[in-house]
């Protein structure tokens, strides 16, 4: 029969997420001049972003990036979110890049400098058992 001359090879699931998207970008577009995965990963910073190896590897058409569109469905577009909550995001992406290459002091130095929002260290307070603590 047809249906039977018919033979597939399983592929292994890989999902990925807005922590693939630079090695995603970079493996199949090459050049960071034509697209910079900063935007992107701070869109998805804000919007969900997961796909799965068969979209990646056989839907998208990598050669029409970024006006592919797999990929603007795919990939939180920059353009879907707010400006200033791209630039935020994209500023903190940098800020801990930075981060991370000053080793270990640097990230001890980022987490000492966490910004509370204004109040939110007295109405973080846990009350049981006899104890209080400041959150």
């Amino acid at each position: 029969m047809f249906v039977s001359a018919l033979r597939f090879e399983p592929r292994e699931l890989k999902l990925f997420t807005r922590s693939q998207i630079p090695a995603v970008l970079r493996t199949r577009v090459g050049n960071s001049d034509v697209i910079d995965p900063l935007p992107f990963m701070a869109a998805a910073s804000v919007l969900p972003m997961r796909a799965n190896n068969y979209v990646v590897e056989e839907l998208i058409d990598w050669s029409n990036i970024p006006e592919d569109p797999i990929f603007q469905l795919v990939f939180p577009q920059p353009g879907e979110c707010a400006e200033h909550c791209v630039t935020f995001c994209r500023s903190k992406l940098l800020e801990l890049v930075k981060t991370l290459q000053g080793g270990q002091r640097g990230v001890h130095r980022l987490m000492s400098s966490e910004q509370r929002p204004e109040g939110k260290e007295k109405s973080n307070i846990s009350l049981g058992k006899s104890r209080k603590s400041t959150g």
